[in-house]
């Protein structure tokens, strides 16, 4: 009983760990074949989000719904918020190789400042990434892929009430600034609640 006990005990603290930090990216050399071929495919689908403009980005990738992409892109310093989501699910359309044409829902001007802030939010959680003793991954959810031009990290299907969680919440306070073309209240509370850790 007590082997038993200690198990669950290292089990829970492995999932509670990768919560708490990003967890580096895998290499497209190191995934297997379908899985390398479906993130190509996607990328090709958000090709704008790789421009050399572009200072960070967070691509969502869904289990039962599109895929999205939010960046963040500076031009002769001026900021831009842009939220691209897939026509379709892409996960059922990449092995036919069909063309690609996600639909850009939004492209908001932000400010110098928020985008510094969001920059400084990127890569604070992309230096802490690190591989956790135990891969917290399921089938099912919502896997998050975070990126600067020389970093990147993921997390998958955070608590809400969790670091990573927290960071996911920002992502959607951005989106839905974005789409409604809001004032940043809402991201600024959600930028708040991710420096308390």
């Amino acid at each position: 009983m007590k082997i038993l006990n200690a198990l669950l005990l290292g089990l829970i603290f492995s999932i509670a760990q990768a919560q708490e930090h990003l967890v580096p990216e895998p290499s497209i050399y190191s995934n297997t074949q379908i899985s390398r071929d479906y993130h190509l495919y996607v990328a090709r689908a958000f090709k704008k989000s790789f421009s050399s403009d572009v200072i960070l980005k967070v691509v969502s990738i869904h289990s039962f719904h599109p895929e999205s992409v939010l960046f963040l892109k500076s031009v002769d310093k001026r900021y831009s918020l842009v939220f691209l989501k897939a026509e379709s699910h892409y996960w059922q359309t990449y092995r036919n190789n069909v063309p690609v044409h996600p639909i850009e829902k939004c492209s908001i001007s932000i400010s110098k400042q928020l985008a510094l802030q969001l920059e400084k939010v990127w890569s604070t959680e992309l230096l802490n990434a690190r591989y956790p003793s135990d891969m917290r991954q399921g089938m099912d959810g919502t896997t998050y892929y975070f990126s600067t031009p020389n970093m990147a990290g993921k997390t998958w299907s955070p608590d809400k009430n969790t670091p990573m969680g927290k960071l996911v919440n920002l992502v959607y306070e951005l989106q839905k600034m974005c789409l409604s073309n809001s004032d940043t209240s809402k991201v600024n509370n959600a930028l708040e609640m991710l420096a308390v850790k």
